[in-house]
């Protein structure tokens, strides 16, 4: 049974990450509107719910399809999602309007804890200010330079730094011991980071988004995320909402950030020169479904997820590059 030790930081964690998150996405409000994203059916948790991993799991499912048909609302299956709550899938996409009515009906029963849609989470944007990006006279890394010394940027590139992290180097380079699982698009070889990849998992769970041609899989390459006019056009009830946009790879990035081969004369240089990352994909086209990102960060945390195997190397960090323009909901502060 999960210990509140490993549970309380995961708690924190995802809500800090998607609130985080919400602050960069709504610089992107004009390209999507959230008010309008359809839902991948619902995520429900009854009152007083047992975790699923013990013994009163059995009949909590046959109180949660007492509760459905009480409350009229007819889902085609459902299957346990984080510590307590379920997936309610319909069969179909739901609109946004349809999938409000549905979770105001579930509400309304005095059994329902809490009830959440199960929408896209978005990457988060990259902003058009000309001082974020690499340029010919910055570095790309400017994160990682001190305020002084022979190899520091401009004031102007040095303020937006981490203070002293070179010089924190000096202390330690990291530890192998260091496990940050990045939940995003999934990861790509490279030979400046493969020697510190573990085995991950892909989570994505609808093949259209997976863009590999089947769902959930041991397997978390990442196929790539684009988005063209055409997808759009040919099946607009799962893309209409998405954005046109080229494959961001933005997994293989973050995982170089947190833990590239350093000190090597190659490539870029990783904040833990002997850190481990664990890829847990959650994205695919349009971004991440709720539902996916909360069994990813269960399996990294080393946690039970329902018809995935144990994790046998559970992260003490969870990096998520996703959010909404809303307040952290309930299914990921219960999970």
């Amino acid at each position: 049974m999960p210990t509140s030790t490993a549970t309380l930081p995961l708690r924190l964690l995802a809500c800090a990450c998607i609130a985080w998150a919400g602050i960069a996405w709504t610089a992107n409000a004009r390209a999507a509107d959230n008010s309008a994203r359809p839902a991948h059916g619902l995520i429900v948790q009854l009152k007083d719910a047992p975790p699923h991993d013990t013994a009163r799991a059995t009949l909590e499912d046959e109180r949660l399809r007492r509760v459905l048909g009480a409350a009229g609302v007819a889902a085609a299956h459902s299957r346990p999602l984080g510590r307590a709550a379920h997936r309610l899938d319909f069969g179909r996409v739901l609109g946004s309007d349809e999938a409000a009515a549905l979770a105001a009906q579930l509400r309304s029963h005095p059994e329902v804890e809490w009830v959440v849609a199960n929408e896209r989470e978005r990457r988060l944007v990259t902003p058009s200010d000309t001082l974020f990006p690499a340029t010919p006279t910055t570095t790309g890394q400017w994160w990682l330079f001190g305020v002084s010394g022979s190899n520091a940027n401009a004031l102007t590139d040095r303020l937006r730094g981490v203070p002293g992290f070179q010089s924190a180097w000096g202390t330690t380079t990291g530890s192998s011991a260091a496990i940050v699982a990045v939940l995003d698009t999934g990861i790509t070889a490279h030979p400046d980071l493969d020697a510190h990849v573990l085995p991950g998992y892909d989570f994505v769970s609808t093949v259209e988004f997976a863009n590999d041609g089947n769902g959930r899989d041991a397997d978390p390459s990442d196929p790539g995320d684009w988005v063209t006019q055409a997808d759009k056009n040919n099946n607009p009830t799962l893309f209409g909402s998405c954005d046109v946009a080229n494959s961001s790879w933005h997994g293989t990035d973050i995982a170089g950030i947190v833990a590239a081969v350093t000190d090597n004369a190659f490539g870029v240089a990783g904040i833990n020169w002997n850190g481990r990352v664990l890829p847990v994909r959650v994205a695919g086209k349009c971004g991440a479904e709720v539902a996916d990102i909360v069994d990813g960060m269960y399996w990294a945390a080393g946690l039970p997820v329902s018809g995935v195997p144990i994790n046998p190397n559970p992260a003490r960090v969870v990096n998520i590059s996703f959010g909404g323009d809303a307040a952290c909901n309930a299914a990921y502060q219960t999970a």
